[in-house]
């Protein structure tokens, strides 16, 4: 089964809107209050809605199609008009050029935001996502990353058996720099992304476009 297949079985066949990611209110407290926050890999979108209730303006993309139309329904039900959701494929080109036209066309200044999406996504949709920023971000605008590390691999896991590609950190960093980042703030451990009893093993990255 494809990434993008299990995905959309997942949102299809269970979804509700559930409480905002610890790496959301961090990353609250960190932002520019003048930035519209792209929100890649959204899911639910639970930080999404978390990022609207405090005054931001938010576009969240995800692959799956069940996943946006369930964010969709609950922004008209909530009369969220602060947000806006759109299927994006990074796997497909052709679609992520679609929507970086999309959103050149607004005149805004964005901010990237991305939980526990790197290490959902093959390293091909990883180089594309990079791009992806560097197309749509000028000099000064950031991008919040938190991902699951390689040291993560062994630890207990509470959701079932699915693609998910561990991150070296130090190939990441360099990866990025090398692309034309820099490394703001790094961090790495447990306590950051605790859920139950799984207290995953990751790092957390703002980058700066240069």
């Amino acid at each position: 089964m494809s990434v993008i297949n299990y995905w959309e079985q997942h949102y299809e066949s269970y979804i509700k809107l559930t409480f905002p990611s610890q790496f959301a209110a961090f990353c609250l407290n960190e932002m520019p209050h003048d930035r519209t926050i792209i929100d890649c890999g959204c899911g639910n979108g639970r930080d999404s809605f978390f990022f609207d209730k405090y005054g931001k303006t938010v576009i969240g993309l995800d692959a799956s199609t069940a996943a946006i139309n369930f964010c969709e329904n609950h922004a008209t039900d909530s009369n969220a008009q602060r947000v806006n959701f759109h299927v994006a494929n990074f796997e497909d080109k052709d679609n992520l050029g679609k929507i970086e036209k999309l959103l050149k066309q607004r005149d805004d200044q964005f901010l990237i935001y991305s939980r526990f999406f790197l290490h959902a996504i093959n390293e091909k949709s990883e180089e594309n996502f990079l791009d992806f920023c560097n197309n749509i971000c000028n000099s000064g605008d950031e991008i919040y990353l938190e991902f699951r590390t390689i040291d993560d691999r062994r630890k207990r896991k509470i959701e079932p058996k699915h693609f998910r590609r561990f991150i070296d950190v130090d190939i990441l960093k360099k990866k990025v720099v090398k692309k034309g980042f820099a490394i703001e703030y790094f961090s790495q451990g447990i306590g950051f992304a605790k859920y139950k009893s799984e207290d995953a093993n990751v790092a957390r990255l703002i980058l700066k476009v240069t």
